[in-house]
């Protein structure tokens, strides 16, 4: 099968960008090894199966009319969650009815979308994988660890607040953009400052997927205090490096976990246990390592994938 997927901006190889284009990039390689000619593009292609990422929604709607063959709507949360505006609403109405099936990267983003949109095609749920990910091998330091672009959504200033709490030596990094919000990336270092944690606290901003890897591997906990996560890709890439999480949150959070590797509730207490590397804390790391290593593969996503497309096209 010819498939693209539709990005409002086919992201350079050297930068990871979010986890929605992570997502998008590791489906159509898993695609390719399977024999498919998949790819990224930024405008659709004759003779193509298309999934149009729904972040994208303001910009595909207007299209649809005029593309041709299967149209698959690929969601990776309902933009409306963020983004409340009624224009946004209205795009992603209009994206959802103009195409012939939606593509759901978890449980959580599909039913948060049918809570919004009444009616809907056919649809399917592809969970991410994580076997793309090599942790790198290092001793655990007492060091926190939080990744996500800089923005309310992602609980910044949440993060702050718990750990200000924390006694004794840590250092917490935190690993995403600065400049998607800049004002309010600005008012969190401020925040960071006014609580005394500037010399505990440290923003890095975008870094590669090496840095990543190497700060999980000396972290001893994530904390995980976005609010709003359709699945979590960050979050499952610290569990494969057997880091828990850590936070109290409710959001969509490795839906299939069933609490392994992670803690909602006294935060604070489990930091500290697993900061201490106690009885209590090498329990959790343990579970955690267990999660990450029975977390999905690529492979799957793209076997689910391509027989729900071959199937949408036979209807």
């Amino acid at each position: 099968m010819k498939i693209r997927v539709v990005v409002p901006e086919v992201p350079s190889p050297d930068e990871p960008g979010s986890g929605g284009y992570r997502y998008d990039v590791g489906l159509t390689e898993a695609l390719c090894t399977l024999g498919h000619d998949a790819r990224l593009c930024s405008e659709p292609e004759p003779g193509a199966i298309h999934l149009f990422d729904g972040l994208g929604a303001e910009t595909w709607a207007d299209q649809l009319s005029s593309v041709d063959g299967l149209k698959v709507a690929l969601m990776h949360l309902p933009v409306s969650v963020l983004d409340d505006r009624l224009s946004t609403h209205a795009a992603e109405t209009a994206l959802l009815a103009g195409c012939d099936a939606v593509h759901f990267v978890s449980a959580r983003a599909a039913a948060d979308t049918r809570r919004r949109h009444s009616s809907l095609p056919p649809s399917w749920v592809a969970l991410p994988g994580i076997d793309h990910f090599t942790p790198a091998t290092r001793a655990r330091e007492r060091r926190l660890v939080s990744i996500g672009h800089v923005t309310p959504n992602k609980g910044v200033l949440e993060a702050l607040d718990l750990v200000a709490g924390l006694e004794g030596s840590w250092h917490l990094d935190w690993l995403g953009a600065l400049d998607v919000e800049p004002t309010f990336a600005k008012d969190a270092i401020t925040f960071r400052d006014s609580l005394g944690l500037t010399d505990r606290v440290t923003f890095h901003g975008r870094v590669p997927l090496s840095v990543v890897a190497q700060t999980l591997a000396r972290a001893s906990a994530f904390v995980a205090t976005s609010g709003y996560e359709s699945w979590g890709l960050a979050l499952a890439e610290a569990l494969r490096s057997g880091v828990p999480l850590i936070g109290p949150t409710s959001a969509g959070v490795i839906e299939f976990l069933g609490g392994r590797g992670a803690r909602s509730t006294d935060a604070r207490a489990w930091l500290t246990h697993l900061l201490d590397d106690d009885d209590e804390g090498q329990r959790l790391r343990a579970e955690a390592t267990d999660a990450g290593q029975a977390l999905p593969t690529w492979a799957a996503c793209a076997e689910t994938t391509a027989r729900e497309l071959e199937a949408a096209c036979a209807r």
